[in-house]
């Protein structure tokens, strides 16, 4: 499993992904659990993410789940193919083709 760092992700010197959140993105980095084997996007883990706005907001999982569902699901499709992709897996394995398994210190 590759680590990257918080400021890789930001700085997006040899990348040109988006991230979930705006100011706030640095709470949903937990929830990152791989990366496009060509750089274009990232991976999320749906919950991971999803415990992540529960903590974020002090919210219940029901709050979290829709938030995610119904704001941050449905507006993905317009950031193009630099999206981040959401998944049901809570990690990417290391032999997995498209995807590599991160870990954001």
């Amino acid at each position: 499993m590759r680590t990257v760092t918080k400021e890789w992700l930001e700085e997006g010197e040899d990348h040109a992904f988006y991230l979930i959140g705006d100011s706030d993105r640095r709470s949903y980095y937990p929830a990152i659990i791989g990366l496009a084997r060509d750089k274009s996007h990232v991976i999320y883990s749906y919950d991971k993410l999803v415990e992540c706005f529960m903590k974020a907001n002090n919210w219940s999982w029901e709050e979290a789940m829709e938030r995610v569902d119904f704001n941050v699901e449905r507006t993905l499709p317009y950031y193009g193919e630099r999206a981040p992709k959401i998944l049901m897996n809570k990690f990417v394995h290391e032999d997995n083709k498209t995807y590599e398994p991160i870990k954001v210190k």
